[in-house]
């Protein structure tokens, strides 16, 4: 089976967007299929190696990054229409392919899906709203599915969270948008210390993931004994204190296998981008079985809170997480225990076996109900 795996946010070797695209790349070319990534034209030079090196091609497909501003101005209808017919037109351009895979589906790239001439089937997991990105979203989005929906094409849409796909399904006309396992991949943790050692900060460091807060929080953390790790593939971060025991991590092909040697996971996250997006990071930490501290009143928060796994702060300041961790710290056995049901459960729903066998089922055409006849329906 050829499948293309479309991401235009594949950029370089951090991040979710990597991680997606790199584990189901490889699980597929496991499983027999020959694997096209399809990212976006300025990704750094190493990317590509990264996904030949796993025995699959790598195309700089996309012009245009996701994350690009999007100033519309007085024609900002003109503005995103010319923007999605130069992604169809780069899509058309993609070797043939049996199926389209977008694991980080995004408004811009549906509407330019909807419009591509003879486009395969295509499975795409959406991960947050459609206006995340810019203001005109929503009606990308909207546009998107009423085309989807009018040719008739073989379409699944997933969420990767049932509050991102209720939310999603009010801007899809009658496109369902149903729940998709979500593809996380690599061990999860069997046995725990009685009390923690090693503290992680994992993911693309930057500053909506609280980059400014790490430092001052390592320095804390050795202070009172601790064993800092930090993931941080783009070297943002130094740490140069004497005798400092930080265990610096780059570039990690499985976050999971690096994730397992933690006894915490620390999220420092701003709230309010996450409210209605789920952090990449703390479900792998759920799925690895690793107790986690997370901002109170985000989803990832929601999510965990009730398996005993997660120890929430209120204030999004170094004293406001160090007191989060020291409460974790505190109790920690049944931290620990209810990390490791919630990883129990994780694998019962989720993982990367799942969702491969969720995409490669058959995928039937969509397509808009007939109207109802004028005088129709109860009087």
């Amino acid at each position: 089976m050829k499948i293309s795996i479309l991401d235009h946010g594949l950029a370089a070797k951090t991040g979710h967007h990597f991680d997606f695209c790199h584990s189901l790349a490889s699980y597929l070319i496991e499983g027999g299929a020959s694997v096209n990534v399809c990212g976006f034209q300025g990704a750094q030079p190493g990317v590509g190696g990264a996904f030949r090196a796993l025995g699959c091609k790598f195309t700089p497909a996309f012009s245009r990054s996701p994350y690009a501003a999007f100033m519309p101005g007085a024609n900002g209808h003109r503005t995103l229409d010319a923007m999605a017919r130069r992604a169809s037109l780069e899509m058309e351009r993609i070797s043939g392919a049996d199926l389209w895979l977008f694991p980080t589906l995004t408004a811009d790239h549906l509407l330019a899906f909807a419009q591509t001439r003879n486009p395969p089937a295509m499975v795409g997991m959406v991960h947050t709203g459609p206006h995340a990105l810019h203001a005109l979203g929503g009606r990308a989005w909207a546009l998107g599915c009423e085309k989807v929906l009018q040719r008739g094409l073989k379409v699944r849409i997933g969420a990767i969270d049932p509050l991102v796909g209720d939310l999603v399904q009010t801007y899809s006309q009658d496109l369902p948008i149903v729940n998709l396992p979500i593809p996380s991949y690599g061990p999860s943790r069997t046995n725990y210390r009685d009390r923690p050692r090693t503290i992680g900060f994992f993911g693309h460091q930057r500053r909506e993931r609280g980059i400014a807060l790490i430092p001052e929080l390592v320095r804390h953390l050795l202070r009172l004994g601790y064993e800092p790790v930090v993931h941080d593939t783009r070297q943002h971060l130094q740490f140069e204190e004497a005798g400092s025991t930080v265990q610096l991590r780059g570039f990690a092909s499985d976050l999971r296998a690096e994730m397992v040697n933690c006894d915490i996971v620390v999220c420092p996250m701003d709230r309010e981008n996450y409210t209605q997006r789920l952090s990449g990071i703390a479900y792998s930490a759920l799925a690895s079985g690793v107790p986690v501290v997370l901002p109170a009143g985000t989803l990832s928060a929601m999510r965990t809170l009730g398996l005993g796994s997660s120890c929430s702060y209120v204030e999004h300041t170094v004293d406001g997480i160090l007191g989060a961790i020291q409460k974790l710290t505190g109790n920690y056995s049944a931290y620990a225990r209810g990390a490791e049901r919630g990883a129990a459960l994780f694998r019962q729903q989720h993982g990367i076996e799942k969702f491969v066998q969720e995409i490669l089922a058959p995928i039937s055409c969509v397509s808009a109900p007939p109207r109802a006849e004028p005088g129709a329906g109860t009087p």
